[in-house]
């Protein structure tokens, strides 16, 4: 606590919670409110400590975060060089149309990754042709619609639909076996 800090914060207390208490007795009940992560109580040093751990585990949440990121970034970067690699051996003219897709369904990230990859392998291999830059675009919006692309599993409710016909078909001609059973005894 800086320097009149305990001073001020039981003043504001005081007046917060309209209370009249002593800031030797605010300062105790300071104290021992401070818990650990088991609930017990602990001391100032072993509260700093635990705050510091705490801090710790935060940024490795945040690295591995980004570890994450990277490792998507570098898969898509290897993705993107086999893809401008085809895209290359290829006319301009023989590309495929991909669909247009609105800005609110775009996938940032992706688009940040491909973005980055496409940087680098200029940065490393620079093109001296508008034909090269146009097959890398080309091939990038390829990519990003494959990346990006959902796979519809077919629907299963037509196969429920056909088992069920078949289950009643089963019971119709159970019904009707047994009709003719019946008049065969009479």
């Amino acid at each position: 606590m800086p320097r009149g800090g305990w001073n001020m914060t039981s003043e504001v207390y005081n007046v917060k919670f309209n209370k009249e208490e002593t800031v030797e007795l605010f300062k105790r009940k300071a104290h021992e409110s401070l818990k650990g992560e088991n609930g017990r109580h602990i001391s100032n040093h072993k509260f700093k400590e635990e705050s510091r751990k705490k801090s710790k585990t935060l940024v490795d949440l945040i690295e591995a975060l980004t570890t994450l990121k990277e490792e998507h970034f570098l898969k898509i970067k290897n993705l993107m060089t086999n893809t401008v690699l085809g895209a290359k051996k290829r006319n301009v003219t023989d590309c495929k149309r991909t669909p247009k897709t609105p800005l609110y369904t775009c996938d940032s990230e992706v688009i940040g990754s491909i973005n980055r990859a496409i940087e680098d392998s200029l940065n490393i291999y620079p093109s001296s042709h508008l034909t090269d830059l146009a097959k890398i675009y080309q091939s990038a919006q390829e990519f990003y619609f494959e990346a990006t692309k959902k796979t519809k599993e077919p629907s299963k409710r037509k196969e429920a639909i056909e088992t069920k016909i078949d289950s009643l078909k089963e019971q119709i001609n159970l019904i009707t076996r047994h009709k003719r059973n019946e008049k065969l005894n009479k």
